[in-house]
């Protein structure tokens, strides 16, 4: 009896969350792009920064340079500092204009795209709980500020094709996000590990592979010292200022002195896997049912709060788990709320704000973060009033 009424809401949902991104979006996209074309750039108001077109000259891409196989001049800055499948975006948008405006409007056209379809994937699993993703602040804030949309999208894309038990695509979708960052690979070890068969853990995890392999294999060989620079830098780079690590060097207080790179990066391996642990034996322990997908949802949380970088702009890969896992209206507003303080204690051009600010808006965002991590560990996930005809697969067992 319920069957027809939460297809029809359903069928409204796709087009509403569609419709809101492109009401959010489409007039940021506008703004800061004629931000970048006025005589204000390179400094604009700090509403329309976005490091984008920057990229263009740090990674030198003006004058038609290859990526990872040409090498890059010598600069203050490392170029070729992206994995393959990001970097090929930036020169795709380069492709297309060397103009700074043009090529932010470019790069930011892609990034609408992924945007669109990770809201669409996620309206047609959850229905109108897509607008924790498509409706949030955070993505006003941060969808071109970096590229990180395409890695969204990949995760968004492979937990979708997970659920409906179509393991070779998750794996594809795993393979290209992880190409453009990280993040979507740590989602799918939940996923692979939510399906019941060794076969079809086998195609998610050899399609992953295989894909990932197809766009980063060629560089790898023929321009392996640009193509590894990604990888060397995130290694040695310290803790950012926005970081656990940071303020656990205590230079917030004038101390600069902190422990050598390489300890942190195993301090922060064994922080995360032990951390994850805990979270899942205790979650199983109060809820034995739970789907382990839903896992996708801490362990992101838990990386971010472990890891030496936490850039702003990783809240994006957090607000799609919010709609599938945690849709709490609270939790999600003290989220947003504390992403919100520390982007404008470290956005350029805002200042105005004490030295320790970012410090304290870092400690904030994270034990919100923590908070969302202990609601997921002692809840029942289940989707009260779930209108999708999807339900079933996002409600499995557990939700």
């Amino acid at each position: 009896m319920t069957e027809r009424p939460a297809r029809g809401l359903a069928r409204f949902a796709v087009p509403a969350v569609v419709a809101v991104v492109l009401l959010s979006l489409v007039p940021v996209l506008i703004r800061r792009t004629a931000c970048i074309g006025s005589e204000e750039w390179p400094h604009p108001p700090h509403w329309c920064y976005t490091q984008i077109p920057h990229l263009l000259f740090d990674e030198q891409l003006t004058a038609g340079r290859i990526p990872y196989l040409q090498a890059c001049r010598p600069q203050p800055m490392p170029c070729d500092e992206y994995p393959v499948l990001t970097m090929y975006g930036m020169r795709l948008a380069a492709a297309v204009s060397a103009d700074p405006a043009r090529y932010f409007l470019a790069s930011g056209l892609m990034l609408l795209l992924a945007g669109l379809a990770s809201a669409y994937a996620l309206a047609r699993l959850v229905g109108i709980r897509a607008l924790f993703f498509a409706a949030a602040p955070t993505l006003i804030l941060y969808a071109f500020m970096n590229w990180d949309l395409l890695a969204v999208a990949g995760m968004v894309l492979a937990v979708a094709a997970a659920l409906r038990r179509r393991p070779a695509a998750s794996g594809v979708a795993t393979g290209l996000g992880t190409a453009a960052k990280f993040f979507p690979l740590l989602t799918a070890v939940p996923l692979a590990l939510n399906l019941r068969d060794s076969r079809s853990v086998g195609r998610l995890a050899g399609m992953a592979a295989a894909s990932w392999l197809a766009v980063n294999l060629p560089f790898a060989i023929l321009g392996w010292r640009g193509w590894i620079e990604f990888y060397r830098l995130n290694a040695t780079r310290p803790p950012d200022p926005d970081s656990l690590w940071s303020i656990a060097c205590v230079r917030g207080l004038g101390m600069t002195r902190c422990a050598p790179t390489s300890l942190i990066n195993l301090l922060s391996l064994g922080v995360f896997l032990a951390g994850v642990v805990v979270v899942w034996r205790a979650r199983t322990r109060r809820h034995p049912d739970t789907p382990v997908w839903t896992l996708g949802f801490a362990v992101l949380a838990i990386f971010f709060l472990a890891n030496k970088v936490y850039s702003p702009q990783y809240d994006l890969f957090l607000l799609p788990w919010f709609a599938l896992v945690l849709p709490d209206i609270r939790l999600f507003t003290a989220f947003e709320l504390a992403g919100f303080a520390v982007y404008v204690t470290r956005a350029p051009g805002i200042g105005a704000f004490p030295g320790n600010s970012v410090y304290v808006a870092t400690l904030l965002r994270d034990l919100v973060l923590v908070a969302c991590v202990i609601a997921y560990v002692r809840r029942p996930l289940r989707f009260v009033g779930s209108t999708t005809p999807d339900a079933a697969i996002v409600g499995a067992p557990g939700l």
